[in-house]
């Protein structure tokens, strides 16, 4: 074990040595190689101002241009630089590499279709725009002599560049990287960035030929199958890589080279014909879903003439199945259902089609299994009616699987009705009846195969009538003529209210309302409304049974059972008082009637000794009373005073007041002394006395 891992060790170790060996050099620098004609350079740090010529830095070993990436750090060319492909040993990032790169590979050294860049000049707009990316802190600028002013130069040159860069990464763009060629055809496909002549194509097999022409592809399709175009940009302007040389205590600097290639990829799918089947009912020539069945799932066989099975095809949800491209053009084909879809009967035919173009259409049919279906129908015997064919009987039936509505059929005079339905299982649902009759139960039949005709024999019996409810005064039984009281009535067999048009609620019109026909069971009648006027709510539920025993009238051709329904009426408490209109002290001994709206005297007493008369139990409704027949003493006010009932054990308090008669009144008599004069003054002044005494025994009677 121990062997191994060493062995496996050693390999490591010499992989990376082979590597180190490869992407390292070491040499010599020589800072000041060359000259860039009548260009300075001013570097400005906080630690110190360098004015310099341009120059161009080389190595020693064969003059090999470099470019400064740490300025105002010294060059030390006497001692030996190491050179990697990788920015381990240099204080630049990534991102600083990556776009050095590429400003050194567009920028000095090389000749292209419209710049010579090889003149000194793009040098420096070159090594400018290195400074920009890593400046050490630095502002650097151009001048025309040393310690010059700034002068803006190379602003072409550098702008070309930046250009290029900008263009680096652009690819071919053919609006789709997947292509679909029938066999033999020649199909072109144009760049539209414009950029493909700049790469050159690798194939992955013989499967096509292309060609290049200016911008466009050319493909010819020469066999089935599927082939990659592989697209390369190569950046070949230099003889090596990259290389970052570091020295210690010594300034880092970049020398040009090659970059990675750009790449991208076509797949061409070359392909022959094909044949689509389309799917259809051999009724409706729709592919669409009747009742259960299905056209999804049908299998077939795609063969030769020679009876060669090619492939099977299954009928997908959109009603077609696609066979693969292995059709030849001009030579006939044939397609057999092998299993049917759901529903259908086997198609045994064998469907023959010549291939004339990319895709064949065949449309093909299937016939759905279906059966026929009778229903007779009829009443049964009983006490009231005799037995007969039910004419217009509506039976509704549907899909189970579903639950909707698949078709309807009505009984003709002789209570039959037919139907031929296809694959699927139904529910037939009676939706009408022959009055007091009830409906039959639900009934379920499943058509899987051709057969004889289903025969459905369906009686019903007298189950239903129609309810009276008559709303009647507990005590003198007659009926309640008001309309508008609310009703509910409950099955109790089944816990549900009985509803009509969709409202559960029944309304008397003038004391009395009638259902429609409702099943023979146990019901319970509540009175649901929260006021009848003149009488109190019932809420005790009335329960009743309708069944073959009830008493049943008949009214209008309607069977009908009357149900009564009791309330109390309501009753307030009268409290009547008498009082002096001066004092307020009760008065006793008053007679007072009380009448009704109809002037009929209900109640004739009089007041107790504490004024009042008491009345329990006066049914509600509009009243009046008036006194008859007043208290020793005073006066009878003769007039009428109206008060209503509405409400059940109300208390209705009235006060009637009177004055008393002016016998009753007791006057005060003033003794005047004897002091007559004779002059006229003296009996003037006794004169008005007098009148002044009695003007206030008057006001005091009628106080």
């Amino acid at each position: 074990m121990i062997k191994k891992l060493l062995k496996i060790l050693i390999i490591i170790i010499t992989i990376l040595i082979n590597k180190i060996i490869v992407n390292a050099e070491e040499d010599y620098m020589l800072k000041k190689y060359d000259k860039v004609p009548n260009v300075y350079v001013t570097k400005i740090s906080p630690e110190h101002q360098i004015y310099d010529y341009m120059y161009i830095i080389a190595r020693s070993s064969d003059k090999a241009f470099l470019y400064c990436i740490e300025p105002g750090i010294h060059i030390n060319d006497n001692i030996k630089y190491s050179g990697k492909d990788d920015i381990v040993n240099s204080n630049i990032t990534k991102e600083q590499y990556e776009k050095i790169k590429l400003i050194s590979y567009y920028g000095y050294g090389y000749k292209d279709d419209k710049y010579n860049h090889t003149d000194k000049k793009w040098y420096a707009a070159t090594q400018a725009l290195i400074w920009e990316v890593e400046s050490n802190n630095h502002e650097i600028y151009f001048t025309d002599y040393l310690q010059g002013p700034k002068v803006e130069k190379f602003i072409n040159e550098s702008d070309e560049i930046k250009n290029l860069i900008s263009k680096h990464n652009i690819i071919p763009n053919f609006q789709s990287s997947t292509y679909n060629i029938d066999l033999g055809d020649t199909y072109t496909i144009s760049d539209i960035n414009k950029v493909l002549n700049n790469y050159r194509i690798i194939l992955s097999n013989d499967n096509i030929n292309v060609k290049k022409n200016n911008n466009s592809l050319i493909i010819t399709a020469n066999k089935i199958g599927k082939t990659k175009i592989k697209l390369v940009k190569e950046f070949n302007n230099y003889n090596s890589n990259p290389l970052i040389y570091t020295a210690e205590n010594s300034q880092t600097l970049f020398k040009v080279g090659n970059l990675s290639p750009i790449t991208m990829s076509l797949t061409i799918n070359i392909t022959g014909e094909k044949v689509i089947i389309n799917k259809v009912d051999n009724d409706t020539g729709k592919f669409e879903q009747i009742a259960d069945s299905s056209l999804i799932g049908a299998e077939y066989g795609l063969y030769d003439l020679n009876n060669n099975l090619l492939e099977r095809l299954i009928i997908n949800k959109n009603g077609e199945s696609k066979s693969r491209d292995i059709l030849k053009l001009n030579e006939t084909y044939y397609l057999k259902e092998i299993i049917p879809s759901k529903g259908y009967e086997l198609d045994k035919e064998k469907h023959y089609f010549t291939v004339s173009k990319k895709e064949t259409y065949i449309t093909l049919k299937e016939k759905i299994i279906k059966r026929k279906v009778n229903i007779c129908k009829n009443t049964s015997s009983n006490g009231l009616i005799e037995s007969s064919p039910e004419e217009g009987i509506v039976f509704n039936i549907y899909l189970k699987s579903s639950n909707e509505l698949f078709n309807s059929i009505t009984t003709d005079e002789n209570g039959l009705a037919s139907i031929i339905l296809p694959y699927g299982t139904y529910i037939f649902k009676q939706q009408n009846t022959t009055e007091n009759y009830g409906k039959s139960n639900d009934i379920e039949i499943t058509i899987d195969k051709v057969d004889i005709p289903i025969e459905l024999n369906i009686t019903n019996n007298l189950e239903k009538t129609k309810i009276k409810v008559i709303k009647i005064d507990s005590e003198t039984k007659k009926v309640i003529p008001i309309s508008n009281i609310k009703f509910k009535i409950k099955n109790l067999d089944t816990m549900e209210y009985i509803c009509e048009n969709d409202l559960c609620e029944f309304n008397t019109i003038d004391g009395i309302f009638i259902t429609n026909y409702i099943p023979f069971g146990n019901y319970e009648l509540l009175e649901i409304s929260e006021n009848i006027e003149g009488y109190q709510i019932n809420k005790t539920p009335l329960q009743f049974t309708i069944n073959k025993n009830s008493r049943f009238i008949k009214e209008n051709n309607n069977i009908i059972v009357e149900i009564t329904f009791p309330n109390h009426p309501a009753y307030a408490t009268i409290k009547l008082k008498k009082i002096d209109s001066i004092t307020k002290e009760p008065i006793p001994n008053t007679l007072i009637n009380v009448y009704n709206s109809n002037n009929d005297l209900i109640i004739s007493e009089y007041t107790n000794e504490q004024g009042q008369i008491i009345v329990p139990k006066v049914k509600t409704g509009n009243y009046y009373y008036k006194e008859v027949k007043p208290s020793n003493g005073y006066i009878n006010s003769n007039e009428i005073k109206y008060f209503s009932i509405t409400k059940n054990n109300e208390i209705i308090e009235l006060v009637l007041e009177n004055k008393k008669s002016e016998k009753n009144v007791h006057y005060e008599i003033i003794k005047v002394p004897n002091t007559y004069k004779n002059n006229y003054i003296d009996i003037f002044s006794i004169v008005l006395f007098n009148l002044g005494i009695k003007f206030i025994i008057r006001k005091q009677k009628y106080d």
